[in-house]
């Protein structure tokens, strides 16, 4: 269903998906183009959202351990899983961020603006998740 069309059926998690594009609750996230992705699924889209903040809430953490055993190959892992899901769900920037960090990475840099610009990304669009998150669980 395209946001356009008006739907009084809309499930929770529907109504709070289109409440947020109109509040701009998410932060860094470019809720067209993740609706996009999902065919305008938004149950699939706010379940993506979801996993995203499970599976990257502690990105910080697992990049920080890796980079202290000079793991570069785990820091690839960790910084291509965070742009692969950003991507997934909209959030470009932090794709585009996470892309750079990728490459950073593959060729065994460590470049520590940039990871705290990822991170500070990072944060931003875990905090609107966040509050997505609480709207949909009243």
């Amino acid at each position: 269903m395209h946001p356009s069309q008006t739907n009084n059926t809309l499930s929770t998690e529907n109504k709070a998906v289109f409440s947020i594009q109109e509040n701009s609750i998410l932060i860094g996230i470019n809720i067209q183009a993740g609706l996009d992705l999902t065919e305008y699924n938004t149950s699939l889209y706010s379940k993506l959202l979801l996993l995203f903040l499970q599976s990257q809430e502690d990105f910080s953490m697992q990049f920080d351990n890796a980079k202290k055993e000079s793991d570069f190959s785990q820091l690839h892992h960790i910084s291509y899983s965070l742009k692969s899901s950003s991507g997934a769900i909209g959030a470009l920037n932090l794709k585009k961020f996470s892309q750079d960090l990728e490459d950073m990475c593959l060729n065994k840099i460590i470049d520590d603006d940039l990871i705290f610009t990822v991170n500070n990304e990072l944060r931003r669009v875990l905090e609107g998740i966040k509050k997505y998150q609480s709207i949909i669980e009243r």
